[in-house]
């Protein structure tokens, strides 16, 4: 855990199934997404995660994604932002 984000004294990993998160993109209407669709915005983020996983452990030896890397996760997929910040701010102050 000290390799990765060496200088972090708090590591929050935020996580959503993948169907949640393709819904939020196609709300966002992001202009840089190239799909419309659900199916194909799902494949599109397992690809993308699939290549950060490899770069990361090309440039910085880990996987990013394994959960013992951090200090606390929060699966945000039935939760609002402000619900989540109000997750992570609780946990940093019982850590202070």
């Amino acid at each position: 855990m000290d390799s990765f984000l060496p200088h972090a004294d708090i590591k929050v990993f935020l996580e959503a199934d993948d169907e949640e998160r393709a819904k939020r993109i196609l709300k966002d209407n992001r202009e840089h997404e190239k799909s419309n669709d659900l199916d194909e915005t799902i494949k599109n983020i397992k690809k993308r995660e699939e290549s950060e996983q490899k770069r990361y452990m090309k440039y910085y030896g880990t996987d990013y994604l394994d959960k013992k890397l951090y200090n606390f996760f929060i699966d945000t997929t039935n939760i609002a932002p402000n619900q989540v910040v109000d997750k992570i701010v609780e946990f940093v102050e019982k850590k202070r």
